[in-house]
């Protein structure tokens, strides 16, 4: 188990979890077979929350059909009845030589030792000709890492604390300034997240997590398209494997108008990690851009399943159901993407029952708490204003948006959802900024040359 990257691998297989697996299983192992009471588990995965007892048997129903998927010959969490669960499997330290850049921890899962299963704790050596670690900024790195998990989209301070920390103490720690380049991607760290992107790819040109995150960065806020799908190509040809690099890789084509060849990325990010729900959330994203709503409505579903906290896919399932007119259910998944906002849900209902779905929708955008909450992402409004047919607003939401620059922003081009302003004079200008053109028929990245394909990606 890859604790940083939240994968599994057997076999020459990766199967990707998503963070609280990652987490329940990171703390049974660290257990080394000792009871973790249910109270513990539930502390550890949702500090400060309050959630039903089913969240847990979810969780660890869903890690133990992952480990069965690997290794169906093995129970390797154990229920203990009224206490908790345990990892079922020794655990041992061994180290091995590298595979990949050194000191990168991971729990890995081994088929057998001798007549044993076994759950190793794996750190990868240096070998002679690479520079010496410095094994304080990798406990920093790491501790950031597992901090990062945790976080929402939006400023995450306390892993900051420890990328910081690790540059600190080498500051030639590629794979830490890309990770605070992560951390800090936010429209408000914006320059200080691409300078440590670009800083992570001067380090170590080879580094695919550096490559990817300077991609991602270049996409998400600096809008620069054909030099973020070069970077994240660079990443992919490093490491063909890294579901999360080809998930980042099919967003970026399917924001530039390719999204038949962003489908079939998306596809084998799935197959490759059935159990991810961030897997199926970004082919759900992709499938609702290509109108195929009914297979994006079930891909969000597939999504929620298995992490029913899934902010994106509840937000893509309502723009698929607003549009294939399921108008009430699309209003409930509105409220199920921000808790914020719940507060909200019985009066909007209350006027959408009695006056109609874009009654409901009008309060909504204008309840003064919720109005406040969600005036941080102009593009939300913007799409809800064309719903409604006020596009004199939603074009005034998204001009806003260009200096906000939410994250929301990179669909611009291609949301079905905004067809209805395609020919606002107002809408063009804001693509032209943006760097696209509108060619009548498909918005993509604006380049002399069309679309750059650069090398293949398999």
């Amino acid at each position: 188990m890859d604790a940083s990257g939240h994968t599994l691998e057997a076999d020459g297989r990766t199967i990707e979890l998503g963070w609280r697996a990652a987490e329940a299983l990171a703390i049974l192992i660290r257990a080394e077979g000792q009871v973790v009471s249910r109270d513990e588990l539930f502390a550890r995965l949702w500090p400060d929350l309050s959630v039903e007892e089913s969240n847990l048997t979810k969780v660890v129903s869903d890690l133990r059909r992952t480990l069965s998927a690997l290794d169906s010959a093995r129970q390797y969490v154990e229920t203990v009845p009224g206490m908790g669960y345990r990892i079922a499997v020794p655990t041992e330290p061994i180290v091995a030589a590298p595979t990949q850049p050194p000191r990168r921890w991971r729990w890995v899962a081994l088929g057998a030792v001798g007549a044993v299963a076994a759950l190793v704790f794996l750190s990868f050596q240096s070998t002679p000709h690479e520079p010496a670690v410095n094994e304080e900024a990798e406990a920093a790195y790491e501790q950031g890492m597992v901090l990062l998990s945790k976080q929402s989209w939006g400023p995450r301070q306390e892993s900051l604390v420890h990328f910081r920390q690790a540059i600190g103490l080498d500051p030639n720690h590629a794979r830490a300034h890309a990770a605070l380049a992560f951390a800090l991607m936010n429209p408000k760290g914006r320059q200080a997240s691409l300078r440590a992107a670009r800083r992570a790819v001067e380090l170590d040109p080879n580094c695919a997590d550096c490559q990817a995150t300077l991609g991602y960065t270049l996409e998400s806020l600096e809008w620069k398209w054909e030099e973020s799908a070069e970077h994240l190509r660079k990443a992919l040809e490093l490491e063909p494997s890294n579901t999360r690099t080809r998930r980042w890789y099919s967003h970026s084509l399917a924001v530039n108008g390719r999204l038949e060849e962003a489908l079939e990325q998306a596809e084998k990010v799935v197959a490759a990690s059935p159990y991810s729900a961030g897997a199926h959330t970004n082919k759900a994203v992709i499938l609702y851009l290509l109108k195929r709503y009914p297979e994006s409505i079930q891909s969000a579903n597939d999504a929620i399943s298995l992490e029913y906290d899934s902010t994106g896919a509840w937000e893509f399932r309502s723009r698929s159901l607003f549009l294939t007119g399921r108008h009430k259910e699309a209003m409930g998944d509105v409220f199920r993407q921000w808790k914020p906002w719940q507060n909200s849900l019985p009066p909007t209902m209350a006027k959408l029952e009695s006056e109609g779905w874009q009654a409901g929708l009008d309060y909504f955008l204008h309840i003064p708490n919720a109005s406040a909450r969600i005036g941080n992402n102009p593009y939300h409004r913007a799409w809800w204003f064309t719903l409604l047919g006020r596009n004199d607003e939603a074009v005034t939401e998204l001009e806003a948006g260009m200096e906000l620059r939410p994250y929301n922003m990179v669909y611009t081009a291609v949301d079905p959802g905004l067809e209805p302003l395609h020919n606002e004079p107002r809408f063009q200008q804001v693509l032209q900024q943006m760097g696209f053109h509108h060619d009548g028929v498909q918005m993509q990245a604006a380049s002399k040359h069309g679309p750059r394909t650069g090398s293949q990606v398999e």
